[in-house]
């Protein structure tokens, strides 16, 4: 009988320090991913993406060259994807905040249904920018989309800058501080 009693609260004690270690692990790789620095490595290239057309949701197909921003971000996103409406306010402030100095947004839906969910998310998130469609997916495909939301950032000549898989705070400073240097150039 003491055997037992001395061996419960040590099983116990036990099974409260792996809940702890679980705990701390997976609060570490939210941190971990909120504060991630930008790698400007990623994908850099000198050929640039190929001329392509987007659909600009509700009306006429556009062409990739026909962007004259310095410097520009491709986020696709979807309206039932929970992280890419985390994400969108920043994108949405990153735009407004940088518009006037040379910076664009394409923002690519891919939801199965736009006509029924884009309009929503435009209202609730006050996206002025325009929301485009890839309904051929060769833009997702020549960028290796396999998951959203998904984020490329191109200069003028359609040369990738950076690529991000997964949410991120596109207001961080450490995007701004990348962004003012691209604009620089």
């Amino acid at each position: 009988m003491t055997t037992r009693r001395l061996i419960r609260p040590i099983i116990q004690s036990a099974a409260v320090i792996i809940i702890v270690v679980a705990a701390l692990s997976v609060l570490k790789n939210q941190l971990g991913r909120s504060a991630k620095p930008m790698n400007t490595a990623t994908l850099q290239g000198e050929t640039p993406l190929p001329e392509l057309e987007i659909k600009e949701f509700g009306k006429d197909h556009v062409r990739l060259a026909g962007f004259k921003a310095k410097v520009i971000l491709i986020n696709f996103w979807a309206t039932w994807c929970e992280a890419c409406m985390v994400e969108m306010p920043s994108i949405v402030k990153l735009w407004k905040t940088y518009k006037d100095r040379g910076f664009d947004v394409i923002a690519m839906n891919v939801d199965e249904n736009p006509d029924a969910s884009v309009p929503g998310a435009v209202k609730k998130f006050g996206i002025e920018f325009p929301v485009y469609t890839d309904q051929s997916s060769r833009l997702a495909e020549i960028l290796g989309v396999n998951a959203i939301p998904f984020t490329a950032i191109i200069d003028s000549n359609r040369k990738v800058l950076y690529v991000e898989n997964g949410e991120r705070d596109w207001f961080g400073s450490d995007v701004r501080a990348q962004l003012e240097k691209w604009l620089a150039r």
